[in-house]
């Protein structure tokens, strides 16, 4: 009787020693600066503590604290404006940017997304001093302006946004999007060139136009790319700081006050570090949720 030869078991192979040293300082670093804090954070949510005095437990008493926040209430509020508003603007806008610069040749293209991602790599705070320096009417750029539409006979009359409460929160939003127009739409430049030329080739010859070729063969196979950039754009927004505090600190009123900026405060200025890490699991909660859900709503099959 014949037997059948089997193939040979593959043999496992022990990773080399440079890959399990940088796996554990890899596992080391996770534990330290993100398992650990979150953990910590956790714990002194449910206690009363400055960090000097002695620790009480308080329990659920800092959440249940919560709901009775005017001041929590508004910067949950007004976060929520500033996601909700920001978020679909600047994926739209750094989608229409990707689209043009994947119609350019190589050398434009190379120096419009150079000029596009500079404020990318630019600190957070030299773009707000910039920004503040602009929408100061004093003494920045704006009041130059006016002074040469005024020359011209063009009146202006420049208002600073930041000092209403109506336009502060624009002013910031505006900002925020200059700052990261060139990130995404550098990443949508590379999912929109991944793409088959052989498919808008194929549209072309039936008669598909750029409007057609965008609805039914870009946009379906950047679905994921844009899935992945709401994501993190979400929770980036929700998360920015900087800004905030260096331009309004909040005002005009609570005008600005958001999330991340009122959890600073009850940190850094109030010392109610038991009350702030409670903020803090309340903010991953919503994250989690928002990624969790968007991942839910958004799930496409869309391959190529």
């Amino acid at each position: 009787m014949a037997t059948v030869a089997r193939a040979p078991r593959p043999r496992w192979r022990r990773p080399s020693s440079f890959v399990l040293v940088v796996a554990l300082a890899l596992l080391i670093y996770y534990m330290l600066f993100f398992t650990a804090p979150f953990i910590a954070a956790l714990v002194i949510g449910f206690l009363n503590w400055d960090l000097l005095s002695t620790v009480v437990p308080v329990g659920f008493d800092n959440y249940v604290a919560m709901a009775d926040d005017r001041t929590f209430k508004n910067a949950l509020k007004v976060s929520a404006i500033f996601v909700g508003a920001y978020v679909p603007i600047a994926l739209s806008a750094q989608l229409i940017l990707g689209a043009i610069l994947a119609n350019m040749r190589t050398l434009p293209q190379k120096v419009y997304l150079t000029l596009f991602f500079l404020p990318v790599v630019t600190p957070w705070l030299i773009a707000v001093l910039m920004f503040g320096y602009l929408f100061n009417t004093q003494a920045g750029l704006p009041g130059m302006l006016n002074d040469i539409f005024g020359a011209l006979g063009i009146d202006t009359s420049f208002v600073n946004p930041l000092g209403s409460k109506d336009t502060a929160l624009l002013g910031i939003m505006g900002m925020t999007g200059w700052k990261f127009l060139g990130f995404g739409a550098l990443i949508f430049l590379v999912g929109i060139n991944e793409i088959p030329l052989t498919l808008y080739e194929a549209a072309r010859i039936d008669g598909a136009g750029a409007v057609r070729q965008f609805r039914h063969i870009t946009w379906p196979l950047i679905r994921p790319i844009m899935l992945a950039l709401s994501i993190t754009s979400f929770i980036g927004a929700l998360q920015i700081f900087d800004p905030f505090f260096v331009m309004t600190r909040g005002g005009p009123g609570d005008a600005t006050n958001v999330f991340s900026l009122y959890l600073y405060r009850q940190a850094f200025d109030q010392f109610r570090f038991g009350y702030a890490s409670a903020m803090a699991m309340v903010m991953f909660l919503i994250l989690l949720i928002l990624s969790v859900s968007q991942l839910a709503i958004a799930r496409t099959r869309w391959e190529y």
